[in-house]
């Protein structure tokens, strides 16, 4: 789980909104019969980016059957591009495939925004096939498309995948490019999302101080948009997490503590798994503080709480390595 939030989640901006955007950037038609499937194709796209699949495969299996029924074969290709792209992820293969082969037909001289789209799912399908090498040259094709055709959110999302399938100080390169084109947006949160990616990869490096640094950047830029509780709490624990590391330990408890409150408060509220999940983390981190700060017993009940709330999470099937960090660190710590 670590994985998936320090790189697939913290991805989120290329993988989740990997749906929306360039529709409405080439869309200029009023009050045409195509207005209403431009419509349905944001709204699967929200779907998609709120990762809720399932309902966004159904939306853009109807729009896709709406949109060839209406002779509208770029639409028809993005819907398809998208279900391509969600049965990869869910590990669907031969779904993928199928739908691929639609996508690749009616993308065909339909114009840059379907093309983008195809291009886009036939990277992540690579990346999920282990071919990192195909997936980065198809994404780096797809930031050249884009940024000589104006469809900058594209590129910003081809710039941060290439980031995902890519290694060394590439991947840096690729990171900081995705914020470059991100800052001309005016998108807060999306440029928050890219520097909380750029943040993990520096942690992944040792480089605490820096990372840190673009952990605060990524929560000042959330301040400026409407960003949800979960969200701050997020912020607030990566920043946390990231000061402890580098040693600032009185920073750190202070956000630390603020992701506490916002857990319990989001706990309290709605007693999910993701909550679950989230609260234990902000436990578990100041388990770590109070450790660093020779309070063992201390340490030892905060991981033993987060290790019920990880638990009540569901990371005993979903994410097992975790638990097995987490234990790994209780044992350190001995009886009590």
């Amino acid at each position: 789980m670590r994985r998936s939030l320090g790189l697939l989640a913290a991805w989120g901006l290329g993988l989740g909104l990997m749906g929306g955007c360039v529709s409405t950037e080439v869309e200029a038609e009023e009050s045409s019969p195509r207005e209403p499937l431009v419509r349905q194709l944001g709204r699967a796209d929200e779907a998609f980016n709120g990762r809720a699949y399932r309902q966004a495969l159904d939306m853009y299996s109807a729009l896709y059957l709406a949109a060839l029924s209406g002779g509208y074969d770029d639409l028809a290709a993005e819907a398809a591009a998208q279900a391509a792209a969600i049965n990869a992820l869910q590990d669907d293969p031969e779904e993928s495939d199928r739908w691929m082969s639609f996508a690749a037909r009616y993308a065909e001289d339909e114009g840059d925004g379907a093309r983008s789209r195809v291009m886009l799912a036939r990277g992540v399908r690579q990346w999920k096939r282990g071919q990192s090498g195909e997936a980065l040259d198809t994404f780096e094709a797809l930031v050249e498309l884009c940024g000589d055709n104006g469809l900058e959110v594209r590129a910003m999302q081809g710039a941060s995948l290439c980031a995902l399938v890519t290694e060394g100080e590439a991947q840096l390169d690729w990171s900081l490019k995705a914020i470059d084109i991100c800052q001309g947006q005016e998108q807060p949160r999306w440029e928050s999302a890219l520097w909380s990616n750029h943040g993990w990869l520096l942690e992944a490096r040792g480089e605490f101080s820096d990372a840190s640094r673009c952990f605060e950047r990524a929560r000042q830029l959330l301040s400026e948009g409407s960003a949800s509780t979960m969200e701050r709490l997020q912020a607030d624990w990566a920043l946390g997490r990231s000061l402890r590391l580098s040693g600032q330990l009185a920073e750190s408890r202070m956000f630390l503590e603020q992701a506490d409150l916002r857990g319990r408060e989001l706990y309290a509220a709605n007693p999910a798994a993701r909550q679950a999940e989230w609260l234990g983390r902000a436990w578990w981190e100041l388990g770590e503080l109070e450790a660093v700060e020779g309070r063992d017993d201390k340490a030892r009940a905060l991981l033993q709480s987060a290790r019920r709330k990880l638990l009540e999470a569901g990371v005993a099937d979903a994410a097992p390595e975790l638990l097995r960090r987490l234990d790994a660190r209780l044992a350190a710590l001995g009886p009590r």
